[in-house]
């Protein structure tokens, strides 16, 4: 039976030279490369799990017991998934054993379903701050690209300061509306300024001679006036020679 021959021979690529000749099972040329087809693989779990076309209809098949497809019932065994059993080394009195372990089956959907979920302040202790999410990201992105840690620190001061100041705006943000959706409080107020500085009760009327300070309502600069002694203005301390009443 001929060799098929599926890869070029890399001594005579390489050298145009080859001591194996026309007994060199790979090709010197492209007319000798034949292609790969669907016989030839290396997966062990799928050798014999199908029967072959070839043997199917024509009874025979140039690979012989070498075909990876199964010539027969006998020789056709069940297809094993690769993730149902995996192959466990253990050491026991210095002596390794193999065993292939199968996983525990999954729990039903409706066992999932009462499994109960984590709270709301369970995921908000779990999450990153607004801050820390995009620097790792960043840091993660910079390692994989090959900065150096200088570049990489120099870059978080940068994104740290950024963060802080958008989220600095983001609160003055939140704040204005909340004032403006606020509604305005009325406050009574007094106007002082009109208001006698002696009694806080009365109208401010008159004017004191000659410091000219509008300070005293009609009632009390009569009273501080008519004193034996000379009256001083309660703003100035200046002498009070008379006052002169005022109409508005």
């Amino acid at each position: 039976m001929s060799v098929r021959k599926t890869e070029l021979c890399i001594y005579y690529k390489r050298d145009r030279f080859c001591r194996n000749g026309t007994r060199c099972t790979f090709a010197h040329s492209q007319s000798e490369l034949s292609t790969k087809d669907k016989h030839e693989n290396n997966d062990e779990t799928k050798r014999k799990t199908r029967i072959c076309t070839r043997w199917s209809e024509s009874g025979t098949c140039f690979y012989g017991d070498t075909c990876w497809f199964a010539h027969g019932g006998e020789e056709l065994r069940p297809l094993e998934s690769t993730q149902s059993k995996r192959p466990v080394t253990t050491i026991s009195n210095g002596t390794i054993r193999s065993a292939m372990v199968t996983p525990a089956p999954s729990p039903p959907a409706s066992v999932w379903g009462t499994v109960d979920r984590p709270t709301t302040q369970a995921r908000e202790n779990t999450q990153m701050s607004s801050t820390e999410a995009p620097i790792e990201s960043i840091t993660r992105s910079l390692a994989a690209m090959g900065f150096s840690l200088c570049d990489i620190a120099a870059a978080v001061r940068d994104v740290e300061g950024t963060v802080t100041m958008d989220l600095a705006l983001d609160r003055l943000v939140k704040q204005s509306k909340a004032e403006l959706e606020t509604p305005p409080v009325l406050v009574e107020t007094t106007d002082d300024s009109q208001t006698c500085c002696v009694c806080f009760d009365g109208v401010i009327k008159t004017v004191l001679i000659p410091c000219g300070h509008t300070i005293l309502c009609l009632v009390c600069a009569t009273k501080i006036t008519r004193k034996p002694v000379k009256s001083k203005c309660p703003k100035c301390r200046g002498e009070i020679a008379q006052f002169v009443e005022t109409f508005a």
